[in-house]
């Protein structure tokens, strides 16, 4: 009986410490966030909203690479799940 107590405090450091790391995570998060959508504000000030040429080449600048990261990102996903799906299927099959 004095085991299984010695056994469940040892894991009590264990959750405490996921939980704090799991909440510095959340709140480094946030931060970047709320200070990335500052950041855009302030461009979007700095650059003007109108639909001048300035505008629309920043705008292309910066939705381009995002869009190429998501094609590449979905498609690298995709590959390594139809990969992992065929290998179960044929792993069935026999």
């Amino acid at each position: 009986m004095n085991q299984s107590h010695d056994a469940s405090d040892s894991r009590a450091p264990r959750q405490t410490s996921l939980l704090k790391s799991s909440a510095i995570m959340a709140s480094g998060t946030l931060v970047s966030r709320i200070l990335g959508f500052v950041r855009t504000a302030l461009l979007i000030i700095a650059i003007g909203e109108g639909a001048g040429s300035v505008s629309a080449t920043f705008q292309v600048a910066n939705t381009l690479p995002n869009t190429v990261f998501n094609l590449l990102a979905s498609t690298t996903f995709w590959r390594q799940v139809s990969s992992t799906l065929s290998s179960f299927r044929r792993s069935c099959a026999h």
